[in-house]
């Protein structure tokens, strides 16, 4: 939790330093047609310290929003950006009358909404910014709307749907989460050495499955470890890092799309999850779960994921493992062999949408008996496979189905005697 600390009092800082921002800056209103007088550069911000967006050309016809001290902030083409005063001058006036005044401030979007290129419902949408979105705010006018910058674009949005981030309010809910320890579980009885050195003396063995403190690596060959008063050394060989959050799990989400992993709520972007990947919710905050997805952990926005109750299939391909769970409760896991790869099973959420017993499943060039058949996305389902003696591993790449999950036959009928019509399965990477 210490390191949340840091990133969220980084954040803080980061609220006071926004570039452009001073007690003597400000903004006038100019709402006026301007024209460029030579070749400009166009900034992200109200500074030229400001990254470089693009260029304009001389003699380029544009409107101009609001003047600053450096730079004015201008409309070409439906896209914003600030370009230097003296590359432009006034050609003539608009019967806009709209004001501007200077902020400085991050806020985030409370719903879904349109980042638009001009304070006007009518006005083109640059991109829709989904709930929990950070924007940095720029100005606000006094016809209801703010001009922000989101990531690398600015555009206006209604600030009927933008709230001021409350950095208290966000500290508390992190320091309400469960822990997150690094911890080192040895695959075998280990020697936990005084330096890491093979040749080195040992506080002791560390038994297969037992855990100590992590304090990380220490090279490509170590890992660096403690009890909580000594500090020893563990080969890799015969441990690795795991990750222990010391809370329950209360909810299983699964990704709509590829989506961003954060290191913090309103942090960074540590990651990118991939689509229909299945997190284990731990704890929340306004709008973000904190997730661990196979050993890792982050935090997810709630708009980038969908909730999974119920009975639930869960079929991964990467480890060629299913799992079947009530709820939260897992009923049973089994290695699988899905689709090879000419045919692969297709990743997604899907429902079975029948059971069947005695079944010949008949395609171009095949025709096997199953007892056990629960179709979920056309012609791909689970089922027994008597005629296969190993599953798992890598055996699905060149000598997997046609697209379907093959399951033991045992644990297919356990699967059967589960699941129902309607049950959902989550194919996933």
């Amino acid at each position: 939790m210490n390191n949340l600390k840091k990133v969220l009092s980084a954040l803080v800082t980061c609220v006071m330093l926004l570039p452009g921002v001073s007690g003597k800056a400000v903004f006038k209103s100019s709402n006026d047609n301007v024209v460029t007088t030579h070749k400009v550069n166009v900034y992200d911000w109200d500074s030229l310290d400001g990254r470089i967006i693009g260029t304009i050309d001389v003699n380029e016809d544009l409107y101009r929003f609001i003047s600053g001290d450096n730079l004015d902030l201008i409309n070409y083409n439906n896209h914003l950006g600030f370009i230097e005063k003296n590359g432009i001058r006034s050609v003539s006036f608009s019967s806009d009358d709209t004001q501007y005044k200077k902020i400085s401030e991050l806020g985030y979007t409370t719903k879904e909404v349109n980042l638009r290129s001009y304070p006007d419902i009518n006005s083109k949408v640059i991109q829709v910014l989904k709930a929990g979105e950070v924007v940095d705010g720029i100005a606000i006018t006094n016809t209801g709307w703010a001009l922000v910058r989101y990531q690398d674009t600015i555009g206006f949005i209604s600030s009927n749907y933008i709230n001021k981030l409350d950095f208290n309010k966000l500290e508390e809910q992190v320091n309400n989460l469960p822990q997150i320890k690094k911890m080192v579980v040895a695959l075998k009885d280990v020697n936990v050495r005084h330096e890491p050195n093979i040749n080195s003396e040992t506080y002791g063995i560390l038994k297969s499955g037992k855990m100590l403190t992590s304090l990380g690596s220490y090279d490509s060959e170590w890992l660096m470890v403690t009890n909580g008063t000594d500090i020893g050394y563990i080969s890799k060989k015969y441990a690795k890092e795991k990750i222990i959050i010391d809370g329950v799990c209360y909810k299983h989400v699964y990704m709509c799309d590829d989506t961003n992993g954060y290191n913090n709520p309103f942090g960074e972007v540590v990651g990118i999850i991939p689509k229909y990947e299945v997190g284990f919710v731990y704890g929340e905050t306004d709008f973000y779960y904190l997730v661990e997805i196979e050993g890792k952990v982050g935090f997810v926005k709630k708009s980038d994921v969908k909730e999974i109750d119920g009975k639930h299939v869960i079929v991964d391909i990467s480890s060629q493992k299913m799992y079947l769970y009530d709820n939260l409760a897992l009923i049973l896991s089994s290695d699988i062999v899905s689709g090879k790869n000419t045919s692969p099973t297709n990743l997604g959420v899907y429902k079975i949408y029948s059971k069947e017993v005695n079944k010949t499943l008949i395609g171009p060039d095949y025709e096997s008996f199953v007892k056990y058949w629960m179709p979920f996305n056309g012609g791909e389902g689970l089922h027994d496979a008597s005629w296969r003696h190993k599953f798992g591993g890598s055996i699905y790449e060149k000598k997997g189905s046609h697209g379907c999950v093959n399951l033991p036959e045992k644990i297919a009928a356990e699967v059967y005697d589960n699941v129902g019509v309607g049950t959902k399965v989550i194919v996933k990477k």
